[in-house]
């Protein structure tokens, strides 16, 4: 039955008071219940039959102040034990005559300052059930609330002898708090995430501490990992109505997120930790693995465990039990109270397997987090896979975790200390030791070692330096750094083509399926490359690619101009030769491609050319500002953003402007479109040709306005290009996008750099260069450069040499970078002094933070290890205060005339008033654009298809491969798929999905 909303009032209760009773299983419940309450109470309004009429459902209704504070009271009396589970909350002052607060400050003036407990740490077995596994009769404790900007901010509990302390920050409880009146009153904090340990390193004079890590030995950190839940039982009554109180009510005297549920609550204490019934020896690895999600989750799950659903488990087949663990780990993380006896016959059955493909294969591995006190079991993931996968895997999917280092709550783990790094330095080295198996670290790419998230194997008898040599010859590499980055590269996400080939040193034309290595294009002084990191492929082998990729194909135009590749030991881009033909069948690598010696000639693809959409950001608009752009030129392109439709009625750009208008993170951001007429998020490629001079640039992109279809465009005129990240107004160049027939039929989708001149342009802009980077490209009319600054030199750092390389080298170098990340202190430092120096990004201290930033980016393949002593000396001269648009609410803020902190202020008041008719900015046309329309299906492309037994896939399942080819930043916010919203504009039939990792949105089309 669907609740009801507050504001039933009884005849007679002479109140307005909100309250509910919770956990009102059955109409039995609720009449006794009921019935207690008239009797017992002298309630006589209290409308019992319509309380039963809503069970299960929360029960909830209004009364005088009076009776409210009754059944709080002796809520023991009326539930009785029987029914000793059901919970009482009333809405507003919960603690109204047990706590005054303001007499208390009257009589104490110097109130409470620290709360003198003892702590129990256990699970909720039941609704009224805490189950202990901590001493019974524990040492007292001193518990403070630690606040910010006057907001309780963190939970402290210290012990007596000050040997250890804990810190709970708030925000990782959660919002039911349990509160028993009865006798001796105690408080159940139920956590989101386990608890941060520090113990005592030095008692002599001050105390100094360190994380506190689960190990063997470690019997409180054992217990305090498993817990899921903390009861309190204060020595003052008072003390916990004054606690409740401190927690529960902000700083302007208003409740916060908390409701706290009057309970009766028993305290039960377990006799033992005993082992979990063990799973039949032949039980198969991935039902091991579904188990062990559950068992890793500790008393929450283990106390409730039992041998009746221990054999109800296991007589279920594999899918089942997955999916009963699945299911049942979301409950209990919603629930810690979660009754898993009563609703095993009724569980939802979920379908954990996703749909794929039968041209590409999809991995399922474990996933495991590791935090300093826990080992959690997620569920297992599908991917595409990487290069290590497919050449180590074989048969054997359990042969590879995924392992996350996280903090407690999942998120990023930013405290390092030794005990810590001890920690994970034995896990990758010595191993996990899982489902009888023993997992250890192999490898990870730049961006998983960014994000800390590395690949295990279960090594058997070999070494991983064995394993390593399986995917080529490293022992030429003598930079830890560098060794790291290469191994890596087998671990970048990709999709096999399932193409093979063969290395050829002399080549001819006549050869199929063959790699031959061609030569660099490089300044004459051999001081920059114009083809770092590219090389090229035949229409035949991009065309193939793109048939492996599943792509729609209704034209030559449809193949992707470049792609994003792994073959071998290379790394980069191969661009479509415009000298081939579609009956040819090559690639053409340069040594800047080469990074290792390896015979495994597969190729792969991360990714490939296509419209991708572009956004200003606050590094653009402040560069751009002081490259000589007025204010309006900015809040033009938000206005135009945020009014509800353009003049063009194009449903795509409407779509992208409806996105940023509901995004609350792009719009404090100031992450503003730019329209896809205007600008693109491009590859850069080389042209192969030799026709562009130095300073002119070919750029070809296809047209996204919904009203014309099967059009590409070609540029001519001046274009603003850099490479994000960026901090130096010389990272911006003003170019000239020329018209080059020769790169017309193959060139699309992408920016095309010569290959003259004395320096390349790529390494002007942030020291990038062509292996993979994607450019802000940009040739609208708004912007503009009338003089642009010259580019910084952005000379790589000397790297270390180290004669031999082994795994423990390698580990203990990614365990020591472990919280030296450095690209986001300098970015904070730059934008806070651009914003305050009269010089702003042009100042001294900016140009050397952007060469230190641009060292810091590098970092990771050159071993460098940044000193931050610079940035945190400018840091303290210049950032006691940080502007409003920074969002650095935990510190000092100041006012800014800064264009960012205007845009930021205007994204705010949309915020509060959304449907306010913001102007729109006037469209102008753009003169300096070409209009190339496709011409009908090319016969003997359609010739080619056929021989290669294409087929075009049927668009109106439910595979995101077979859906529409929609850009990322087309789509609309809707409800619910599948009929689920009540949003008008919701999806009936939803035909795939996008997710735009960027963005961190899912879109789903129709």
């Amino acid at each position: 039955m669907a609740q009801r909303k507050w504001g039933r009032n009884f005849q007679s209760s002479g109140g307005n008071i909100h309250c509910s009773f919770e956990n009102v299983l059955t109409r039995d419940a609720a009449m006794t219940i009921g019935n207690n309450i008239q009797r017992i109470l002298g309630i006589r309004y209290f409308n019992t039959e319509e309380m039963a009429s809503e069970v299960p459902s929360p029960y909830k209704f209004n009364c005088s102040r009076r009776d409210a504070n009754r059944m709080r009271d002796e809520l023991w009396k009326i539930t009785t034990d029987i029914y000793a589970f059901v919970w009482f909350s009333i809405q507003d002052n919960s603690l109204d005559s047990i706590y005054d607060s303001a007499s208390q400050r009257v009589e104490n003036s110097n109130k409470v300052k620290e709360y003198s407990m003892f702590c129990y740490f256990g699970s909720m077995y039941s609704y009224d059930t805490f189950v202990t596994h901590s001493e019974r009769y524990p040492t007292a404790q001193d518990l403070y609330i630690i606040k910010l900007k006057k907001e309780p901010d963190t939970i402290r509990i210290v012990s007596r002898n000050k040997s250890k302390q804990m810190f709970i920050p708030i925000k990782w409880l959660k919002n039911e708090i349990l509160v028993k009146t009865k006798k001796q009153p105690c408080v159940v904090l139920m956590l989101k995430h386990s608890v941060i340990i520090k113990r005592a390193i030095s008692t002599s004079g001050p105390y100094s501490y360190e994380r506190s890590c689960e190990t063997i030995d470690s019997e409180f950190e054992r217990i305090v990992s498993k817990s899921s839940d903390i009861l309190l039982s204060f020595f003052d009554v008072q003390h916990t109505w004054a606690f409740l109180e401190e927690l529960t009510r902000s700083s302007n005297g208003r409740r916060n997120k908390f409701n706290i549920k009057f309970v009766t609550l028993q305290q039960e204490f377990a006799e033992n930790d005993e082992k979990l019934f063990d799973l039949p020896s032949s039980t198969s690895t991935k039902k091991q693995y579904a188990f062990h999600i559950l068992d890793s989750m500790g008393y929450v799950f283990q106390d409730k465990y039992s041998k009746e659903l221990h054999e109800r488990f296991i007589a279920s087949d594999d899918e089942s039990f997955n999916q009963m663990c699945y299911f049942f780990k979301d409950r209990l993380e919603e629930n810690h109270c979660y009754d898993m006896h009563c609703d095993l016959k009724n569980y939802i059955k979920r379908n954990c397997e996703e749909k794929q493909s039968s041209e590409t294969k999809v991995y399922s591995v474990g996933s495991v987090v590791v935090t300093p006190l826990r080992l959690l079991f997620q569920k297992r993931e599908t991917t595409a896979g990487n290069r290590a996968l497919r050449i180590l895997q074989t048969n054997d999917e359990d042969m590879f975790l995924l392992v996350r280092i996280r903090e407690e709550d999942g998120e990023e783990l930013k405290n390092f200390d030794s005990s810590v790094r001890c920690r994970i330095k034995s896990k990758m080295l010595h191993g996990l030791k899982v489902l009888g198996r023993t997992y250890r670290f192999v490898g990870a790419s730049n961006s998983q070692l960014r994000e800390m998230s590395f690949w295990f194997i279960a090594t058997y008898h070999q070494s991983v330096e064995d394993i390593w040599k399986i995917f080529g010859n490293f022992s030429t590499i003598q930079n830890v750094a560098t060794y790291i980055a290469r191994i890596g590269l087998y671990f970048t996400k990709s999709i096999e083509t399932q193409m093979i080939f063969r290395f050829e040193k002399d080549f001819s034309s006549d050869m199929s399926y063959v790699v031959t290595m061609i030569d660099d294009i490089e300044t004459d002084d051999k001081k920059y490359c114009f083809t770092d990191g590219i090389g090229k492929m035949s229409w035949g082998v991009a065309g193939l690619v793109a048939i492996k990729l599943n792509l729609k194909l209704n034209y030559k135009d449809d193949i992707p101009a470049a792609y994003q590749v792994r073959i071998a030991g290379c790394k980069g881009m191969l661009a479509i030769d415009p000298e081939s033909t579609l009956d040819e069948y090559y690639i053409k690598i340069r040594p800047s491609m080469k990074k290792f010696d390896s015979d495994n000639w597969q190729l792969e693809i991360c990714e490939y050319s296509q419209p991708l959409a572009l956004k200003l950001n606050n590094q653009v608009i402040m560069l751009l500002s002081d490259l000589g752009n007025s204010n309006s030129v900015f809040q033009s392109y938000q206005y135009a953003a945020l009014s509800s439709y353009s003049s063009t009625r194009n449903e795509n750009e409407d779509r992208r402007k409806l996105q940023y208008a509901k995004n609350e993170k792009d719009l404090l951001k100031n992450k503003i479109p730019l329209p896809s007429h205007e600008a693109r998020n491009m590859f850069g490629v080389v042209d192969e040709t030799g026709t562009l001079e130095y300073g002119e640039v070919f750029i070809q992109y296809k047209s996204l306005d919904s009203l014309i279809d099967n059009v590409y465009i070609i540029v001519t005129g001046e274009v603003l290009v850099a490479k994000m990240p960026c901090l130096y107004p010389g990272d911006f160049r003003k170019l000239t996008a020329v018209n080059v027939p020769k790169l017309q039929s193959c060139m699309r989708d992408c920016i095309v750099f010569p290959s003259k001149g004395f320096r390349s342009h790529p390494s002007e802009m942030s020291g990038s260069d062509l292996d993979g980077d994607k450019y802000w490209v940009y040739w609208g009319k708004e912007l503009k450069i009338h003089k642009m600054d010259e580019p910084l030199s952005y000379e790589p750092a000397e790297k270390k040499i180290v004669e031999e390389i082994t795994n423990e080298i390698v580990v203990d170098h990614i365990v020591q970078s472990f919280g030296t990340g450095a690209q986001g202190i300098i970015c904070d430092v730059h934008l806070a002094i651009a914003t305050k120096l009269p010089e702003h990004t042009r100042s001294l201290e900016c140009k050397r933070l952007a060469e230190l930033f641009a060292r810091a980016v590098d970092a990771p393949k050159t071993g460098e290890n940044i000193v931050l002593d610079e940035v945190y000396e400018l840091k303290t001269r210049y950032c006691q205060q940080y502007p409003l648009f920074m969002m650095k609410y935990d510190q000092e803020s100041c006012d800014s005339n800064s264009i960012l902190n205007d845009l930021f202020e205007k994204a705010l008041k949309h915020l509060n008033a959304p449907h306010e008719n913001l102007p729109r900015r006037p469209i102008n046309a753009n003169s300096q654009i070409q209009l190339k329309r496709r011409s009908e299906k090319d016969e003997n492309f359609k010739k080619w298809l056929a021989e290669h037994d294409y087929h075009q896939k049927d668009t109106s399942g439910s595979s995101a491969d077979s859906g529409p080819n929609l850009p990322p930043g087309v789509g609309e916010t809707v409800a619910g798929g599948c009929g689920e919203g009540d949003r008008l504009n919701q999806l009936i039939n939803p035909e795939g999905i996008l997710i735009d990792d960027d963005d961190e949105t899912i879109f789903l089309y129709a």
